[in-house]
C-alpha cells in the first residue's frame, strides 16, 4: 500500500471537497424533509383527521 500524500492538495482543493460533502448533507436533509412530509400527507388521506368527533 503507497503513502498518500496529502501535500499534493492545495486549500482550494479542501474547500472544494468540504463545499461537495456539505451540499450532498444538506440535499440528503432536504430529500428526507420531503419524503417525510409526503408519508405525513398520505397517512393523513388515509387515516383521516385525528379528531375525536366521528359523526359525518
Amino acid at each position: 500500500m503507497r503513502n498518500f500524500d496529502w501535500s499534493q492538495f492545495s486549500p482550494l482543493d479542501h474547500l472544494i471537497a468540504l463545499a461537495l460533502i456539505v451540499g450532498w448533507v444538506v440535499l440528503t436533509c432536504l430529500l428526507a424533509s420531503l419524503a417525510m412530509n409526503l408519508a405525513s400527507r398520505v397517512c393523513s388521506l388515509v387515516f383521516g383527521p385525528r379528531s375525536g368527533d366521528r359523526s359525518p
